[in-house]
């Protein structure tokens, strides 16, 4: 019986040493799991930046080539109201040659359409990408339980509960700790 103990407390040490270890390899693969997610979230903020700024250098580039037409069209139309106010009509037949030429401006280019910024669609998170706990199988001892029986004979015969198979016990230990139930 004291091995049957000792090997019950092997067990129970090999038992929580496992779980320590399991234990804190969970502890460590969150850990891990954590940074890779933050790491993945910090990317995809920088990926929806830099698609933000892309977009709004396109529109401020377009904005800023109307904005610049819109003010050379107003000195064009000062220039136009300035030269209708001049009284000396030579000047002002000189001139309108010259103006016709000049207030031409062309119109800027615009992009029909302009990217936007990329939605975000959330995912999910589950065991199978994360990990998950696995039956390792049952905890066994290396003891073996030992049956002995009488045969027809009157003998005695060591059965191996595991294998069925039938043995004469081969010391006088044996035959001394065995207590047959007394209705043989």
């Amino acid at each position: 019986m004291n091995g049957k103990k000792d090997e019950l407390n092997k067990l129970m040490s090999a038992e929580n040493s496992k779980y320590s270890k399991v234990r804190q390899d969970i502890l460590e693969h969150e850990k891990t799991v954590k940074e890779q997610v933050e790491k993945y979230f910090k990317e995809l903020v920088n990926k929806l930046d830099q698609s933000h700024e892309t977009v709004l250098t396109s529109v401020k580039s377009d904005l800023n080539a109307i904005s610049l037409f819109t003010n050379q069209t107003e000195d064009k139309i000062n220039e136009v109201q300035d030269f209708i106010e001049i009284s000396n009509a030579t000047d002002f037949f000189k001139g309108v040659k010259t103006m016709e030429k000049s207030t031409e401006i062309q119109e800027p280019q615009t992009k029909p359409s302009y990217s936007s910024s990329p939605k975000f669609v959330p995912g999910n998170i589950n065991q199978s990408n994360i990990g998950s706990l696995q039956d390792d199988g049952n905890l066994s001892i290396g003891l073996q339980t030992i049956v002995y029986s009488t045969n027809r004979g009157g003998g005695i015969v060591y059965i191996d509960r595991y294998t069925s198979k039938g043995s004469k016990p081969t010391t006088q230990k044996h035959l001394k700790d065995i207590k047959m139930p007394t209705n043989y």
